[in-house]
């Protein structure tokens, strides 16, 4: 992507002093015309005062801002921010549609209404989820509207950060589900990891999916899977509730998709997030720093970084908790990676839904790292 074509700006200011800063520097790039303008925005910053800002400043044509608790610019990461991203490139074409959280009842009829159609004519889909809307049950709406195999990216909350909105749909503020479909940009998304299956494979006997419930594994309370491979550790792990740095791995034909465990019940089911078969095998999964990073190197390879764009990093809070201060170091590597023609701009979310081209169907994630490169 030419750079004539992009501009990012971030800003750690107060409230109004920090959008006018990043208004004002993608106005210095592109003084004329504000197309498509992405905001990324931390819970401090009232969105009515970034909305009011940036309409009088730049006019953009459409505005599509996402509130999340950590942002990404560059090699930072930020727990306060505003991060603003124009893209004007030629022949770009953006539809916008938002529903409200008091009609998420309607959300099969709202994607019939209005994504399924331009489905067939080469659109992107993104889609970007309040702590309002049930992440399985979106999934299986987007598969009965928009089928498995379309080009797909979502993100999502399981809590909410800030008696602000959420979201920003041009003049709308809003905290429900907001969709985009783009076309005119060339998007690749890859998947980094990092985990290792940790001992034998399992077998998952018996599930409440309605409920997102493991009751049984090995024919036994769940949470035993844990005590045979913690053994001493057990307790601890119990009273901290460590499960994020322990998730699951579910074995498919094609490779292992790593399912979150929230909690515990008194019976010993697991509350899990993901999606899970009965009569399944999986793995409890460890997470493997030195993996990680030559797996970073290795995909990004094959990125052509000479043309250059915009590299969207979806991250996520379970990944970070569990990396700590290693985090940093995975943004340092992504962008270093990259190199100077790719602008790194991203956010932490609770979960992430993608277009699995390996299996054709689109996936769940809550514990690894998503980067869509934008050219």
């Amino acid at each position: 992507m030419d750079r004539k074509e992009f501009a990012v700006a971030y800003s750690e200011k107060e409230a109004e002093q920090a959008v006018r800063e990043v208004s004002l520097r993608i106005k210095s790039i592109f003084p004329k015309e504000t197309h498509l303008l992405i905001i990324f925005f931390t819970p401090q910053y009232n969105p009515a005062i970034i909305t009011k800002t940036i309409d009088f400043i730049l006019s953009p044509k459409k505005i599509i801002g996402i509130q999340s608790p950590f942002l990404i610019f560059e090699e930072k990461i930020l727990s306060k921010g505003i991060i603003a991203c124009c893209i004007n490139k030629k022949n770009l074409e953006v539809k916008e549609f938002f529903l409200r959280n008091k009609k998420l009842g309607e959300t099969e009829l709202f994607l019939n209404s209005s994504l399924r159609e331009l489905k067939k004519k080469g659109f992107y889909f993104l889609s970007f989820m309040s702590d309002q809307v049930h992440p399985l049950h979106y999934l299986n709406n987007i598969r009965l509207s928009l089928g498995r195999a379309l080009d797909f990216l979502g993100i999502g909350y399981m809590k909410k950060y800030s008696s602000y909105s959420s979201q920003i749909i041009n003049n709308y503020l809003n905290n429900g589900l907001l969709n985009l479909a783009i076309r005119g940009l060339d998007i690749q998304l890859l998947k980094l990891e990092g985990y290792l299956p940790l001992g034998k494979p399992f077998r998952i006997n018996k599930i409440i999916r309605s409920k997102n419930i493991i009751m049984e594994i090995n024919n036994e309370p769940a949470i035993n899977i844990y005590r045979h491979y913690l053994e001493e550790k057990f307790d601890t792990f119990m009273k901290n509730r460590l499960f994020s740095f322990y998730p699951i791995g579910i074995k498919n034909s094609h490779s292992i998709n790593v399912v979150t465990i929230i909690d515990c019940l008194e019976d010993g089911s697991l509350v899990y997030l993901g999606e899970i078969k009965k009569e399944t095998y999986g793995y409890i999964m460890f997470f493997d720093p030195t993996l990680l990073l030559s797996n970073i190197k290795t995909k990004l390879a094959a990125v052509d970084s000479e043309m250059g764009g915009i590299a969207l990093v979806i991250n996520s809070l379970a990944r970070k908790k569990m990396l700590k201060d290693t985090s940093e170091k995975e943004i340092k590597t992504i962008k270093s990676s990259l190199g100077d023609n790719f602008k790194v701009i991203g956010l932490y979310a609770g979960y992430s839904l993608f277009s699995n081209k390996k299996i054709g169907d689109i996936d769940i994630e809550t514990n690894n790292l998503l980067i869509a490169t934008c050219q």
